[in-house]
């Protein structure tokens, strides 16, 4: 299918977004923190994900960046809670010139509350709901099409805000998930998640994370079973798609753009390039133009 190429009550331009919790401005690990200058590249601004109460995250070390210029994390995300985070990130739309894009997760029943308190506060352009994290309990709920149909139906009946659905690829059936999301209410799809993954000291068996041996695999390893998720995901359903997974350049970059995303999506590779969004966002800008003419 030919996804639309805008997604309904939201303009991205460049189609370059951040992939939730890994290059930020209002991190709680000054590790991750970009300058302002270098976000400013960007389409649109994705915060980290919001949860209901405020969370300090996993135990340290949340990341161990490995050979090939993956990463394996497990933050367990941390943020500041709803309350705290819906009122002191109403800046960040006039900080960084650009649409934000509030991610929230956790729970499911919380989703409604956390929408609708970011719909009051008025600083979202659009809400993202993470149904795909692997590293906090219950956070793949994107792998059952079911469970995702009734956590976007919920969140969908309280805010008439932009939704995206982040799903992941640690899914038997993404174009059922992806099918059943857009019928309880997404407007957009974010494809996807990091692939849970293990690593672990070779010499000593010790696991690499704070929060054990198991985290989210990102980064460079990622990209070609991300590429495959966004295409089957193209293949199912006709609303735009944000192609998140590896991409650590313009070849990356263009690779999701054929496979069907509307959106390109950065993490890993901003984190470890600070440049990366600012090439990104003048290749982006010039395909753009070549496409038009």
């Amino acid at each position: 299918m030919q996804a639309a190429p805008t997604i309904p009550g939201l303009r991205i331009e460049p189609p370059l977004v951040n992939g939730s919790g890994v290059v930020d401005v209002v991190s709680v690990d000054d590790a991750w923190n970009l300058p302002a200058g270098a976000l400013r590249k960007l389409g649109a601004f994705t915060t980290k994900t919001i949860t209901r109460a405020a969370r300090a995250g996993n135990p340290q070390p949340w990341a161990d960046t490995l050979d090939d210029g993956s990463l394996l994390n497990a933050a367990g995300l941390p943020n500041p809670g709803i309350d705290a985070a819906a009122r002191d990130w109403a800046h960040l739309p006039e900080l960084l010139g650009m649409p934000i894009i509030a991610s929230i997760g956790g729970s499911v029943d919380d989703l409604p509350h956390l929408a609708a308190a970011l719909d009051r506060a008025g600083w979202a352009a659009a809400i993202e709901l993470n149904l795909s994290c692997p590293n906090v309990d219950g956070g793949l709920v994107a792998g059952d099409e079911h469970a995702t149909a009734a956590a976007v139906a919920s969140v969908r009946a309280v805010t008439s805000l932009p939704l995206l659905a982040k799903l992941t690829p640690a899914c038997g059936s993404p174009r059922a998930v992806a099918r059943a999301a857009v019928a309880a209410g997404a407007d957009a799809l974010t494809c996807g998640n990091t692939m849970p993954a293990r690593a672990v000291d070779p010499a000593t068996g010790a696991p690499l994370l704070g929060a054990g041996p198991d985290g989210g695999l990102s980064g460079r390893a990622l990209h070609p079973i991300a590429l495959r998720l966004v295409a089957e995901v193209a293949a199912a359903v006709d609303v735009p798609i944000v192609g998140l997974g590896g991409v650590d350049g313009l070849a990356g970059a263009d690779r999701m753009l054929d496979a069907g995303a509307t959106i390109v999506g950065v993490g890993t590779g901003a984190a470890l390039d600070h440049d990366l969004l600012a090439a990104l966002a003048a290749h982006l800008a010039s395909r753009a133009r070549v496409t038009a003419t």
